[in-house]
């Protein structure tokens, strides 16, 4: 049987451990104490610090959530802006296009107007060079002609004709008495002066047989010779102008 230990066995090794640990303590110098309660100190601030992060996610939630949402109104204007301008821009091609079919109808129908004037004066031209060469020149009869043709043209406010002097002599409304001249006018002048064979017209003016502001459209006619017999004039009230203009609105 083997002897257990000695009765003061555990009281002596009690003595020497609190022994070494108070020469431990003994050694340890004031900074290095401060250390130790630094890194305590830290360690425990490793350990709030992951609280600290959970609490403040929700803020930064909250910011990208108000980013996100700035970023869209952006979108939403600038798609809007886009789409407006080009509506514009759309519009402005439509109505340019507008414009210019409405123009071109116009110039289609005042060419076509002119075209048959021109004709007609022509045409009474040479009726009046005809009568001039067979000396058959008879107001009534060329009166009559003249009327034919005006219903021709419902655009013309009238057929008219002077003589080289500038008085006008044959056509609607004429009164001989009454001694209408075109001696002045510009268009007159022109044909007068000027043997070629060219359809004049002259700027908006009032008639002094119409009455009212007209353009005229005239021609020379010519003696048998080839000297100056005279001008016939048809002219166009303004008013035409302007329903044919209203038609497009």
């Amino acid at each position: 049987m083997e002897p257990g230990p000695k009765p003061g066995f555990f009281s002596t090794a009690h003595r020497i451990y609190y022994k070494r640990r108070s020469i431990v303590t003994s050694d340890t110098s004031p900074e290095q104490g401060r250390q130790a309660s630094v890194d305590r100190t830290d360690s425990r601030v490793d350990l709030i610090k992951p609280q600290s992060k959970k609490m403040t996610s929700p803020r930064q939630l909250r910011k990208l959530l108000i980013a996100g949402l700035v970023c869209i109104n952006i979108l939403v204007v600038a798609f809007c802006s886009y789409f407006l301008h080009q509506s514009r821009l759309q519009y402005e091609r439509t109505a340019e296009q507008l414009t210019q079919n409405i123009a071109s109808a116009v110039d289609q129908n005042v060419s076509a107007s002119v075209d048959r004037i021109d004709l007609a004066l022509r045409t009474v031209a040479d009726e009046l060079e005809r009568r001039l060469a067979d000396k058959t020149f008879d107001d009534s009869a060329i009166n009559a002609f003249l009327a034919r043709h005006e219903e021709r043209l419902p655009e013309v406010e009238a057929l008219r004709v002077a003589n080289a002097e500038g008085e006008v002599i044959l056509g609607k409304g004429v009164v001989r008495s009454a001694h209408a001249s075109w001696a002045d006018r510009d268009y007159f002048i022109h044909h007068r002066e000027k043997a070629d064979d060219t359809l004049r017209m002259a700027k908006p003016r009032i008639g002094r047989v119409a009455k009212q502001y007209i353009v005229g459209f005239s021609r020379r006619y010519n003696y048998p010779d080839g000297s100056f017999g005279g001008v016939i004039s048809a002219p166009i009230a303004v008013s035409h102008f302007a329903q044919l203009l209203s038609r497009f609105d």
